[in-house]
């Protein structure tokens, strides 16, 4: 399996999307290059890295994942810039983000996909002229967040993906974390959802391809 992204995203309101100063944010010590300035917009970045801040989303993205738990660490440190520019008080939600792929599935990926449902039920109520290709959707909780989800689909290569979200709704009666708690959750997240992969995989492997 390959970690294709991952990404933080902090959910809240009042960003200061014009008076965002670029000096405030580093990733591994390594300064962004902005790439887009507008009112209710911006957007900057790296060689591996990418931060687009609206007025009620802040994101930074990791577009070539490496070595996972050093770029961890340098996307939480960054979230420490917002909390500049505005109290815990303004956050209203955390996610973890992650997108995986299964290397080699593409010959056998709608197989795998299909063994995950009654496809043969599926098929004799769509009455198809067409091969009938699924995508799930997964949702769960198993750690601290609020819930969790897991969409399976296909890559443009046609291999096997999972796209991974673990949301903590700082506003919720069932949550009982704060925001830096949850930001510093983000290894836990992209460690359970490897585990996932991993486990799916292993159920794939069942699957008698013809």
């Amino acid at each position: 399996m390959t970690l294709v992204n991952f990404a933080l995203v902090v959910l809240g309101e009042n960003f200061p999307v014009t008076t965002l100063d670029l000096r405030d944010f580093e990733f591994r010590h390594r300064k962004l290059r902005e790439t887009l300035r507008l009112p209710l917009i911006m957007q900057a970045e790296s060689d591996s890295v990418r931060l687009q801040v609206l007025a009620e989303r802040f994101e930074i993205a990791v577009t070539r994942p490496d070595r996972v738990d050093v770029q961890v660490e340098g996307v939480t440190a960054m979230v420490e810039g917002l909390f500049e520019y505005v109290g815990p008080k303004a956050i209203s939600a955390i996610g973890h983000n992650a997108v995986f792929r299964l290397d080699g599935s593409a010959p056998n990926a709608n197989a795998y996909l299909n063994s995950l449902v009654d496809m043969p039920a599926v098929e004799g109520v769509l009455l198809s002229t067409i091969p009938v290709v699924t995508q799930q959707h997964f949702f769960f909780r198993r750690g601290h967040e609020t819930q969790a989800r897991v969409s399976l689909g296909l890559t443009e290569t046609g291999e096997v993906a999972f796209d991974f979200n673990f949301h903590y709704d700082l506003k919720s009666s069932e949550s009982n974390t704060t925001a830096r708690s949850a930001i510093g959750r983000m290894a836990e997240s992209l460690q359970a959802a490897e585990e996932m992969v991993g486990s799916f995989e292993m159920l794939f492997q069942r699957v008698r391809v013809a």
